[in-house]
């Protein structure tokens, strides 16, 4: 069996840097399982599990690790799941059961290794064990390097309804007398055409009494 020292592993530049910020981030809690220095088989290990990272998926997975608030250091695959911005199984199955949207790439990766049409119709502790079964080869996936769909083109949230606040009193009361006066308005016209029409039937009638 190979050594790990032979393994695809961390430039040793940027591993000098992760091994000190780790140990800025945790003092004792890193130095006494890990030691001081990044050399030996704790470098090796560290070296191997964070081999193909870049620059900024470490700084990711330094950032995601520092908002765990824990006093002790995550393991080599833990902080690899970190970078990679892997969720943990909870997040997973609580955005399945409230995103209505687009979801995010890791779930979908998750979702295409699960039956839909069984897992609609299965009891709960099963649903849960495909999901589980689901999520773990994703993560495998994943930590091996496999590149995570990405959005759908027009997979958007549903537009939210535009907000309309009432108009004020002083708007209100505007309108309304807008509306008063274009029917003001109207208001002799409608006379007028009654009077044109009463005079017109008189007229034939006072020609007759004329002529009598």
């Amino acid at each position: 069996m190979p050594e790990a020292s032979s393994k695809a592993r961390l430039p040793q530049s940027i591993l000098d840097q992760f091994w000190q910020r780790m140990a800025d981030m945790f003092g004792h809690a890193w130095v006494s399982q890990y030691g001081a220095d990044p050399a030996g088989h704790a470098a090796d290990t560290w070296g191997a599990a964070l081999a193909s990272l870049t620059p900024k998926q470490l700084a990711t997975g330094l950032h995601a690790t520092h908002n765990l608030g824990s006093d002790f250091p995550p393991s080599s695959p833990r902080f690899r799941k970190l970078c990679l911005g892997i969720p943990e199984f909870a997040a997973v199955e609580y955005e399945l059961r409230t995103n209505k949207g687009a979801r995010s790439p890791f779930l979908r990766q998750v979702w295409s290794y699960v039956d839909g049409y069984l897992f609609a119709r299965a009891e709960s502790k099963k649903a849960e064990r495909m999901l589980r079964e689901a999520y773990g080869l994703a993560v495998e996936y994943a930590m091996k390097g496999g590149t995570l769909p990405y959005p759908i083109e027009g997979e958007l949230e549903a537009p939210k309804p535009e907000q309309r606040k009432p108009a004020s009193a002083e708007t209100a009361e505007a309108e309304l007398q807008k509306m008063r006066d274009i029917l003001r308005e109207n208001e002799p016209e409608a006379e007028q055409v009654e009077g044109e029409a009463t005079g017109d039937e008189c007229h034939p009638l006072s020609a007759q009494e004329d002529g009598v």
